[in-house]
């Protein structure tokens, strides 16, 4: 009988293609980065993980040597060691971990799905220096991503369990605790912050005093004894992790890194300041709220401050930083300043959501907050900002949904040119690293007839893309090809 209305086995029949085209989605995204990690060229110290450190001698030889004399980061070294020897492994899991981070990311910042592809393509296309030490170096990859993962599923545990009856919040108290944990076990600076919130968040818990805020001392607990295990490792104590000799003032480290600290907190990030920033102006000129003479001021610091970020590199890095180093930075650190206030008087001025206001501050703040620690340290790499960079992406895509919702509403148009972009995104890192991929080939190939003809000397191509590989003509390779000492062989390299 012919209706025009559907019948209920028809809306089982529809919500069961819905299920499929969004699982299958979810496949094809899994496919393509594990792919895109596979094809990364073994790089660096990848080498000496590549050449026996598995899972088979993790417990009995690797870990204990690397906690006692490297440092305390039992899961990023656990990690590392267990893939090492198994590049289909080491993809599957690094392709697990960015799924994670873009699932829950989107998550939690209640994405449409034209924002979440937009967002995957902006997790995908990273920026090429902090790529290079994560995505094209599987050891700056373990020891500084998973964290962001945990991170973000321990924030959408919190966000799920204020929805939960009271008694069933407490069951989230449990995996917290154990994410927080293992969250500590990666890298220093955010272990070294997350302690200080961990003391924070048991205090909020005690004073909230409530069943359905149980999971924050839950949380602040995990954090703390999470990073006792990691402090606790001999190594810090030692000369080689850190040299007492070294006399510089702490002054003198801070105007050393602060250079790094400052491009990879924000600077860098244009694109998706950008996003913050127009969201924001949008909001002030729709907003009935306050005077307009604040609107305008606050308008105005904002567009200021983000053309200097465009500008920065154009203008001051070759001109002006060389004659007075210290007057840039010094601008620098205002503008930096001006703006963050800004945006933070603005999100919490203007955004009536409370979820998206509290996320957008939040997770700007601890952006800085984690690349604080970083100023006082040494040596530091791109690969240290990469929770940065997804932290700031997330607050200016939580805004910008809030802003632009509208726009980005489920019609076919929007959903086709966000795909485009999402689809470009990932064509884009595929084909760099597939370039690679067929060079890292090649210089197997070549190598081996090297050693079988007995050659000292092999020369080598140079990697089409080699901004994308951390190392890319480093002599490490030599750790896995050797006659009987590593300097058996001596690798040069020509234009590729």
């Amino acid at each position: 009988m012919f209706t025009l209305y559907p019948i209920e086995g028809d809306d089982r029949l529809t919500e069961k293609k819905i299920l499929l085209k969004k699982y299958a989605g979810f496949c094809m995204i899994f496919v393509f980065l594990a792919a895109l990690f596979y094809l990364a060229p073994t790089t660096h110290d990848d080498w000496y993980y590549e050449r026996g450190n598995t899972f088979s001698n993790l417990f009995s030889v690797s870990l204990s040597k690397w906690y006692h004399g490297l440092n305390g980061r039992v899961l990023g070294n656990s990690l590392v060691s267990m893939t090492g020897g198994n590049r289909p492994l080491r993809a599957l899991v690094q392709a697990l971990i960015v799924f994670g981070i873009w699932k829950l990311a989107t998550q939690v910042i209640k994405a449409s799905k034209c924002t979440s592809l937009l967002f995957l393509a902006a997790v995908v296309l990273i920026p090429v220096n902090i790529y290079a030490q994560t995505y094209g170096w599987a050891s700056g990859f373990f020891n500084y991503v998973p964290e962001v993962c945990l991170t973000l599923g321990i924030l959408s545990l919190i966000i799920h369990s204020q929805k939960l009856p009271p008694n069933h919040a407490l069951l989230q108290c449990i995996p917290a605790a154990l994410l927080s944990f293992c969250t500590q076990l990666f890298s220093e600076n955010v272990t070294i912050i997350n302690m200080f919130l961990g003391a924070c968040l048991i205090v909020a818990g005690i004073v909230l005093h409530r069943k359905a805020f149980a999971i924050l001392p839950a949380c602040g607990i995990g954090f703390l004894l999470g990073g006792a295990v990691m402090f606790l490792s001999p190594a810090y104590g030692k000369s080689a992790y850190y040299d007492s000799s070294d006399s510089a003032s702490l002054l003198d480290k801070i105007l050393e890194n602060y250079q790094t600290v400052s491009l990879f907190t924000l600077r860098l990030y244009w694109i998706s300041t950008l996003i913050l920033t127009v969201s924001l102006v949008v909001l002030i000129v729709r907003s009935q709220k306050g005077s307009k003479k604040t609107g305008t001021i606050l308008s105005t610091f904002l567009v200021l401050c983000q053309c200097y970020f465009i500008l920065y590199h154009m203008m001051l890095q070759d001109t002006v930083l060389f004659y007075n180093e210290m007057m840039v930075h010094s601008i620098d650190f205002i503008v930096n300043i001006i703006y963050v206030l800004c945006v933070l008087f603005a999100v919490i001025r203007l955004v009536d959501d409370m979820q998206v206001k509290l996320l957008a501050a939040g997770l700007l703040i601890l952006a800085i907050a984690y690349a604080a620690p970083l100023l006082v340290v040494s040596p530091i790499g791109p690969r240290c900002f990469y929770n940065t960079y997804i932290y700031i992406l997330m607050s200016a895509f939580a805004v910008g949904e809030y802003t632009f919702g509208s726009l980005l509403s489920e019609t076919g148009t929007a959903k086709l040119v966000c795909s485009i972009i999402c689809i470009c995104a990932a064509c884009t890192c595929l084909f760099i690293n597939l370039k690679n991929y067929v060079l890292f080939s090649e210089r197997i190939e070549t190598i081996s007839r090297g050693m079988q003809a007995g050659n000292h000397t092999i020369e080598l191509r140079s990697y089409p893309y080699p901004q994308y590989i951390w190392g890319a003509n480093s002599q490490t390779i030599g750790v896995f090809y050797f006659y009987e000492q590593q300097n058996d062989i001596l690798f040069t390299y020509t234009d590729y």
